[in-house]
């Protein structure tokens, strides 16, 4: 993937959707913010989305990729705009990975990359309204995407 900067400034990264058996998401405390989110970062020179977001979990949680697996990954890159400037970046456009947490003994480790202090498994749709303010349009529609991975309708008979 060519990471040079283009002509709407936007930043390619990865976002993570991690859900646990019982369906409920990991969101995470910020360190350097009163806010929640879901784990994410940019994508490196030579990196495939697919092993940014193995690389940016391990980073920013401690989960390893033996310990998930992945259910979905959007079909677009979604963006949202930054309230600032970032490294001359006006914003950031995400793939999105869902990805099922398998492995019960899990240990959550922010020590790496030092980006979460805490973190609460939550209700699917709680993290549009209680997350990042500026990134609630790009959780709204991924969560509306990967809900059909979740809420399986059992046919009718």
């Amino acid at each position: 993937m060519n990471l040079k900067k283009n002509n709407d400034s936007l930043r390619p990264g990865v976002g993570i959707i991690i859900m646990n058996k019982e369906g409920k998401l990991w969101l995470g405390k910020l360190a350097k913010y009163p806010q929640w989110q879901f784990p994410q970062g940019g994508i490196e020179e030579g990196e495939t989305p697919e092993q940014t977001m193995y690389r940016e979990l391990e980073e920013e949680t401690g989960i390893k990729p033996h310990q998930i697996r992945i259910i979905a990954e959007s079909r677009k890159w979604l963006s949202y705009k930054y309230p600032f400037h970032f490294n001359n970046f006006t914003g950031a456009k995400h793939k999105w990975f869902l990805v099922q947490l398998i492995d019960d003994n899990a240990e959550i480790d922010y020590s790496f990359a030092k980006e979460f202090v805490a973190h609460s498994w939550v209700s699917y749709w709680y993290p549009i309204r209680n997350a990042v303010y500026f990134k609630e349009e790009v959780y709204r529609k991924v969560l509306k995407e990967f809900a059909r991975f979740v809420f399986k309708r059992k046919p009718r008979f």
